[in-house]
C-alpha cells in the first residue's frame, strides 16, 4: 500500500499531485520514501 496514489490521467502539468512527489527544494522523493511503485516513480522523472 502506498503512501500516495498517482491518479490514471497523470500529466506533468497538474502541479497539485506533483507537489505531493517533490521536495522544497525540487528534488523528486525517492519511491522507497513516497512508497509508490516502481512504474508509478518512472511516470514522475
Amino acid at each position: 500500500m502506498s503512501k500516495f496514489e498517482i491518479p490514471k490521467n497523470f500529466d506533468y502539468k497538474n502541479v497539485n499531485i506533483l507537489k505531493q512527489f517533490i521536495t522544497e527544494t525540487g528534488k523528486i522523493i525517492p519511491a522507497r520514501v513516497n512508497g509508490i511503485s516502481a512504474s508509478n516513480q518512472r511516470k514522475l522523472t
